[in-house]
């Protein structure tokens, strides 16, 4: 790998940000824009998405729905493309650090829609009023999907793309930067138009997705240099030590996947073990790590590494109170081992009172009955033995049932709930007589 191929595939480059931020124009910075899609992860898109167009087209309504998907993920593409310029970012996005873990369903469709929409739409005027009323709902189509995509990827509100005074606006303060940007759309889908059954139609669609990706990358460097003038809600902001320290973190979490890997591959599952409970240092964001860790692990079917970096990750969620989440990531680990409890024992006490609180009943029993099997006679059973006593008054109603359950709790005198142990054993034992 040359030295140029080994910087295009950097999550981050200083330099090349500060290139791009420091640009005198647009159409002095055009040549590096027009290199973008056949850099570094752009290039792979490029060829992947431009090849599967083409196999696509060649299929009837199994095909069609295939073309959708495409389009959705293709979109999810572009959004990244179109924000990390906008932050002032000029290498592209890679395709393994996170970009599809939490994909924007919502607009996906929107993508979806939109280029079926104005497909179906052409199509339909074709057969009825002729090529020439197709070609110019198709040009519409054109002109305005830069301006959709890139107010998709930069506005809160995903409604906004569809407001024509957005759309409008975004046309008129980006100026000759979207014509030309629709210009060379226009040119790419006009080429495929003309190739498609020929055996050239291949090199149309790559050129199609390369056009896409090069236009999203302009408009994202529009939006960065004139996000005064766009009234817009745009994303934009210089690198901070915030984000900087954020991709080094994601690079540090590849690093350790591969080094996991590694281990795994020449069976060495306990130095891999090892490996996740070394204490990471220097995160900017410790619970992301270790949940984006989790969700690595899982997806790779590591049960027992899973659990072991479940444990972690439920210790940074309960210490950041943030119990919903906590719940599941329990939830899922118990599913993959029955016998799961995270450490210190007082994790799943607060876990088990999160669970009742929530009404979550069925992870709360899960959680009561495995503990208290494996801990009988400790202080958290005792608490937990006393939640259970009240779910089975409070929710269905069972008083004979709670009394059974109190009742060995009353020699536990020195417990801090034993006045509630012991007012609630009173309370119902009257009730009962």
């Amino acid at each position: 790998m040359s030295a140029r191929e080994a910087r295009d595939v950097r999550l981050h480059d200083p330099e090349a940000d500060r290139r791009m931020a420091g640009a005198a124009s647009t159409w002095r910075y055009l040549p590096s824009i027009l290199w973008y899609p056949l850099r570094g992860y752009a290039l792979f898109i490029v060829v992947i998405m431009g090849g599967l167009l083409y196999v696509f087209t060649l299929g009837g309504l199994l095909a069609i729905a295939a073309i959708g998907v495409m389009l959705g993920w293709l979109g999810q593409y572009l959004f990244c493309v179109v924000q990390e310029t906008a932050l002032g970012h000029a290498i592209p996005p890679a395709l393994d650090t996170g970009i599809y873990a939490q994909p924007q369903y919502g607009r996906m469709l929107m993508v979806i829609g939109y280029g079926l929409a104005f497909f179906q739409l052409a199509h339909f005027i074709s057969q009825a009023q002729g090529h020439q009323a197709a070609i110019a709902v198709a040009a519409a189509g054109v002109l305005l999907f830069p301006a959709f995509v890139v107010l998709l990827a930069l506005e809160d509100n995903a409604l906004s793309a569809l407001n024509p005074l957005k759309l409008g606006g975004f046309i008129f303060h980006t100026g000759g930067a979207y014509v030309f940007a629709c210009l060379v759309l226009a040119g790419a889908f006009g080429l495929a138009w003309v190739l498609v059954g020929h055996i050239a139609d291949v090199l149309a669609y790559l050129l199609v997705i390369y056009c896409i990706i090069m236009a999203c990358h302009l408009l994202g460097f529009t939006a960065h240099r004139r996000h005064d003038r766009l009234n817009i809600a745009v994303m934009v902001a210089r690198p901070s030590d915030e984000s900087r320290g954020l991709q080094a973190q994601r690079e540090e979490l590849q690093a350790l996947l591969r080094r996991v890997d590694k281990l795994l591959a020449m069976n060495n599952a306990d130095a891999a073990r090892h490996l996740l409970l070394v204490e990471q240092k220097d995160l900017v964001n410790p619970r992301l790590f270790h949940e984006e860790l989790f969700e690595a692990l899982t997806a790779r079917r590591q049960d027992a590494l899973s659990l072991v970096q479940g444990e972690q990750l439920l210790r940074q969620l309960v210490q950041a109170k943030r119990f919903d989440r906590a719940l599941d990531i329990h939830e899922r680990c118990l599913d993959i081992a029955g016998n799961f409890e995270p450490r210190p024992a007082a994790e799943c006490v607060q876990l088990a009172e999160a669970a009742f609180q929530a009404r979550r009943f069925a992870l709360f029993e899960r959680i009561i009955t495995g503990f208290t099997a494996r801990h009988p006679g400790t202080p958290e059973t005792v608490t937990l033995r006393f939640l259970q006593a009240r779910q089975l008054q409070e929710i269905k109603h069972d008083d004979a049932g709670a009394l059974a359950i109190l009742r060995p709790l009353l020699h536990a005198q020195s417990h801090p709930l034993h006045a509630r142990i012991t007012a609630l054993y009173t309370a119902l034992s009257r009730l009962s007589s």
